[in-house]
């Protein structure tokens, strides 16, 4: 895995097709710039958890530049230094029950079976709850 001194010119002029698919920053051990074969660019820190080498995608390019991508690159070392997993954390995130599902989980296995006014529990959830907290993860809501 050679290093470059990766730059914001060198990693805008980088192209598809090249033998390379991966380009490994000097100044950030780990980060790299993944180039797909059809153009896309994508940031990624590779690290050790528990002794396994583990690969987290932090963001596409140019989204995120390059000193962003080297600062949050920098925050994954730390993680893992921690004895925390970047890449596990952001799966986690990603698989989240959401307040809808949990809402309709209560209407079918709890309401449903349980309460003779469970409509009126489905109609103010839809009308007055769902259009605000829908997408919210369950574990952010306090």
């Amino acid at each position: 895995m050679p290093s470059e001194n990766l730059t914001a010119r060198l990693v805008e002029g980088l192209k598809p097709g090249s033998s390379r698919l991966e380009y490994f920053d000097r100044r950030v051990p780990g980060l790299a710039l993944r180039v797909s074969t059809v153009g896309g660019k994508s940031w990624v820190l590779l690290y050790r958890h528990h002794r396994r080498q583990r690969r987290w995608t932090i963001g596409r390019y140019p989204t995120l530049s390059l000193a962003d991508a080297r600062e949050r690159a920098r925050e994954g070392l730390r993680a893992a230094e921690r004895g925390h997993d970047p890449a596990q954390a952001k799966q986690d995130a990603h698989d989240a029950e959401t307040f809808e599902e949990v809402a309709a989980r209560y209407i079918t296995e709890y309401a449903e079976p349980r309460k003779r006014s469970w409509k009126d529990d489905r109609r103010l959830l839809r009308t007055e709850v769902l259009p605000h907290w829908r997408h919210r993860p369950v574990g952010e809501i306090r």
